[in-house]
């Protein structure tokens, strides 16, 4: 009987910065096919994609900040890839490969593979950070590894997890990446059109789970990591965000049309493994911005989808899909995109591509801090967006006018 859930892990030791100008050998891949700790080399890896039934995908788990592989309660492999319930008592834990249909009975390869992608994030911020980018060549080479057996490596990915993935993107092989859906990620805008310029970010279709509840987290990330000059991923891709946040009195005889200045997150802004700072100079002035570097006014690329998981309008969209997801309870809150019941399944279609990426629904996000101050609103800000050809249908419509099947009544 074939496992349905491998385990990747990476160590500290692993991810140590360069020294000088000497460049470290990308680090082994260790999988473990059982509690054993067995491991495996990479053709026995390519083997066991290969063994997979035609429709079934490879689906790589990545988890974010403060986990760790070995730490307790600390430790992924423990709590959010465990197949079955957690020893540790945590309201922030449920089963991942379970909610996503990788622990099918039988062990017969069915459901898809999982890799259960461990990286050392139990640390402080800003060594994680550094951390997660330098983790991203290992998931990528895992993607190169699947794209050896004939199939794409579909990504599932929360936090600073969404980094590290982004990371990945930036630097694999042309088809090697699928479908990935990243979860309140933390990352800056500008690194993540960077990695959908790349030759993988080209042909991989991103979805952006983004939530309200994620407010305070996204401008943590925004201050701590990017002195206030970059805008998170978890503010979305695809529309202007500025006149939701607000601004300063202009000053005496200065500009009083209320604009900001171009987002420098927004410019080409390459990972950069031996700095704990992946982005713009924060010297560099937005009239400095490359030729291509995409405003903030810009929509998002065509292989990008912002789906805002708080938006009652999309909420009843999936729903007429057969995808019921709860509606938010907290007003903050940082793993509500993969904990709130019917999430997980949900991705598991979008991943698996049964829920085609042009048929989720579009929506222009609520005013940013409107789930801490809800009586506060701006006119023409919290609406639905119109309709975009091909990438998405209207809310208003039906099931099947996105070629889906609807879902059942009752």
């Amino acid at each position: 009987m074939l496992p349905s859930l491998i385990r990747a892990d990476l160590t500290p030791e692993d991810l140590a910065p360069p020294v000088g100008r000497a460049a470290r050998a990308l680090p082994s891949i260790r999988a473990e096919l059982s509690s054993g700790g067995a491991r495996i080399d990479e053709a026995a890896l390519i083997d066991r994609i290969a063994a997979l039934p035609e429709p079934a995908p490879v689906i790589a788990m990545v988890h974010g900040w403060r986990y760790g592989p070995g730490l307790g309660p600390d430790c992924p492999h423990e709590t959010i890839f465990a197949p079955r319930a957690s020893a540790w008592e945590n309201p922030r834990v449920t089963s991942w490969p379970r909610a996503l249909g990788l622990c099918a009975p039988g062990g017969d390869g069915g459901g898809g593979l999982g890799i259960a992608f461990g990286w050392p994030a139990r640390c402080d911020l800003w060594t994680a950070y550094a951390r997660a980018a330098r983790a991203g060549a290992a998931l990528a080479r895992i993607a190169a590894l699947a794209a050896r057996a004939g199939r794409p490596l579909h990504v599932i990915a929360h936090s600073m997890g969404a980094r590290l993935t982004l990371s990945a993107l930036a630097r694999a092989e042309p088809g090697s990446f699928g479908h990935i859906v990243l979860l309140a990620g933390a990352e800056a805008r500008g690194a993540a059109r960077a990695a959908l310029r790349s030759p993988a970010g080209r042909s991989a279709r991103i979805v952006n789970v983004v939530t309200r509840e994620n407010d305070l987290f996204d401008a943590g990330l925004e201050w701590a990591l990017h002195m206030g000059l970059s805008t998170a991923i978890g503010q979305g891709l695809g529309a202007s965000h500025r006149a939701m946040r607000p601004l300063p009195a202009p000053p005496a005889g200065g500009d009083r049309t209320g604009a900001r200045p171009a987002d420098p997150s927004d410019h080409a802004a390459p990972y950069d493994a031996r700095s704990r700072w992946s982005g713009p100079d924060p010297r560099t002035r937005a009239a400095d911005a490359p030729p291509d570097a995409a405003p903030d006014t810009a929509p998002a690329p065509e292989q990008w989808h912002d789906l805002w998981l708080d938006r009652p309008e999309v909420l009843a969209a999936l729903a007429r899909f057969g995808h019921r997801i709860a509606p938010p309870r907290s007003r903050i809150c940082h793993w509500s995109s993969y904990l709130r019941p019917g999430a997980l399944p949900l991705y598991r279609a979008i991943l698996d591509g049964s829920l085609p990426v042009s048929a989720l629904p579009r929506a222009l996000p609520a005013r940013r801090w409107s789930r801490l101050w809800p009586g506060v609103t701006l006119p023409g800000r919290a609406g639905m967006a119109e309709a975009h050809s091909g990438n998405g249908i209207p809310l208003g419509a039906s099931a099947s006018a996105s070629g889906l099947p609807a879902a059942p009544q009752g």
